[in-house]
């Protein structure tokens, strides 16, 4: 498995994980429409922001993750994104590990995010905490907001 820094080419490769992975947990058609711009990765939005995309071979890109720092030391964990035929086999893991060494490397102290309610039980068993929910753009759904601690988290080269 390479994990790599995304290039604005792979927009497009981008977008089509993402549409996939939220097609995978059942959302209608017309959510998925809803989201629109949200499940939508600009060549722009690479360049300005930390996207790493993990290949199992050159062809073959199965996830991606992306991080920015903001001005009080916290990164927000912008993406995590498995291919369908590859979520539950330890993809998720590599990359949420990778985005926490990034994190770690850009001098965070914390990293926070808004995920989907189907994956909040992965990023629990990451070491992750539940900090509150919030309104999504869709009425009717919560999004939990998600943190860890840097310097608490699982460091990849011990697990």
């Amino acid at each position: 498995m390479e994990i790599s820094k995304a290039m604005p080419q792979d927009a497009a490769l981008i977008k089509q994980i993402m549409l996939a992975s939220k097609a995978y947990w059942g959302y209608s058609e017309n959510w998925i429409a809803a989201w629109g711009d949200r499940l939508t990765i600009s060549p722009a939005y690479i360049r300005e922001n930390e996207i790493y995309i993990a290949r199992e071979n050159p062809q073959s890109v199965v996830g991606l993750h992306g991080i920015t720092l903001h001005e009080n030391s916290i990164c927000e964990l912008l993406e995590l994104w498995v291919i369908p035929q590859r979520i539950g086999t330890g993809i998720g893991r590599l990359l949420f590990l990778h985005a926490l060494e990034m994190a770690r490397a850009l001098e965070a102290n914390e990293m926070i995010w808004e995920a989907d309610p189907h994956a909040a039980g992965f990023y629990q068993h990451m070491g992750a905490s539940h900090i509150r929910d919030i309104d999504s753009q869709l009425e009717g759904q919560r999004l939990p907001v998600m943190g860890i601690k840097i310097a608490s988290s699982v460091r990849s080269d011990t697990v």
